[in-house]
């Protein structure tokens, strides 16, 4: 049969026909040996004692032999593939050293047996030349089918459960979360029963410096310091009175025959606003609104306390009014009085000092 070689064929170029394959080495087609009979497939296992070696081939033209590389680690075994071509036959050259057989890799589980790849072709045969060394050893054959995977073992008895491990370490406490929206504000209660009164206007009057003022026997003493004006929006209005007086006598007596009071001046005109209606008659008596208490750790300079708390005036005008605080002595002699502070005024723990002050606020109808 006449073989029908390509046209233009380039150097290593292989032409197979039949069982038979060809190598161009540059000038002419040279055959490559033929395959022998593939043997029975073996029981897969260890990898069996390398089989004889093949007569030696026709020796080609001498050339160089690429030194062989370290064979690679096996992976887990999978399906066998095809045998790819054979290389193109290079020049015989000296045979390289055999490297190491790399490590056996760990047996992975079974997989399902692959088919047997193809036979590749034995390599193109060389031009018998002058006998040479021996030629390198040929490949090995492909591996024998595996064999059927045996039974497998009944399982081993169940082992005995592990003691609890210690509870782990309670975890870091969760960042606070953020405020909830502000509610919406709630509705305005009803006004209370009854009359609705309201304050319109606070006035107020403090006085801290440290005086005396001499008081005439049996005789209403302006105590001018502490007068505090307002002017009321209405008629109507009520004026709610509040005063703290600090002070000191000369004479520890004087306290059994004094009083405090207040009055109310309207355009130069004085009203003691304690007034009963003028049916009424003080005889001898000393009308008024406060007495001083007594206060202090000393045995005869005590710091006296007048003090007149939530008195309501109804002045019944919106002119300017002042209030203005009088006290009133009888013992039977000009005495002297002492503001804010003792008649003996030693800088010690046992002698005191105050301050004096009136508010006024306008309580509306």
């Amino acid at each position: 049969m006449a073989l029908n070689f390509p046209d233009n064929p380039s150097v290593n170029d292989i032409f197979t026909s039949g069982n038979s394959r060809w190598i161009w080495n540059g000038s002419s087609w040279v055959r490559q040996g033929t395959p022998g009979t593939q043997g029975a497939q073996g029981v897969q296992g260890t990898i069996g004692a390398q089989g004889a070696q093949g007569d030696v081939g026709a020796q080609g033209a001498q050339g160089a032999v690429g030194a062989q590389g370290d064979v690679g680690a096996q992976g887990n075994q999978g399906y066998q593939g095809r045998q790819g071509a054979v290389g193109a036959q290079g020049t015989q050259g000296a045979p390289g050293a055999q490297g190491d057989v790399g490590a056996q890799g760990t047996q992975g589980a079974p997989g399902a047996q692959g088919e047997v790849g193809a036979q590749g072709d034995v390599g193109a045969q060389g031009d018998v030349g002058a006998q040479g060394d021996v030629g390198a050893q040929g490949a090995q054959g492909a591996l024998g089918a595996q064999g059927n995977q045996g039974r497998q073992g009944a399982p081993g008895a169940q082992g005995n459960q592990g003691r609890q491990g210690a509870p782990g370490a309670q975890g870091n406490q969760g960042r606070q979360g953020a405020p909830g929206a502000q509610g919406n504000q709630g509705r305005q209660g009803a006004p209370a029963a009854g009359a609705n009164g309201k304050i319109l206007q606070v006035k107020y009057t403090r006085y801290t410096a440290l005086t005396s003022v001499t008081c005439n026997d049996n005789t209403n003493t302006a105590l001018t310091f502490l007068d505090t004006t307002i002017t009321p929006s209405s008629t109507s209005s009520k004026i709610l009175i509040n005063l703290q007086h600090f002070n000191d006598w000369d004479n520890n007596s004087v306290f059994q025959y004094m009083m405090y009071s207040i009055g109310r001046i309207v355009n130069g005109t004085l009203y003691m606003v304690h007034d009963y209606p003028s049916s009424t008659a003080y005889g001898s008596r000393v009308p008024g609104l406060a007495i001083p208490a007594t206060g202090g750790s000393g045995t005869s300079d005590n710091q006296r306390i007048v003090s007149v708390s939530g008195y309501v005036d109804a002045p019944a005008t919106t002119s300017t009014i002042t209030y203005r605080l009088y006290v009133r002595q009888a013992i039977g002699s000009n005495r002297t009085t002492f503001i804010n502070r003792l008649e003996i005024d030693s800088d010690n723990e046992t002698k005191e000092r105050g301050v004096s002050w009136m508010s006024l606020m306008e309580i509306g109808p």
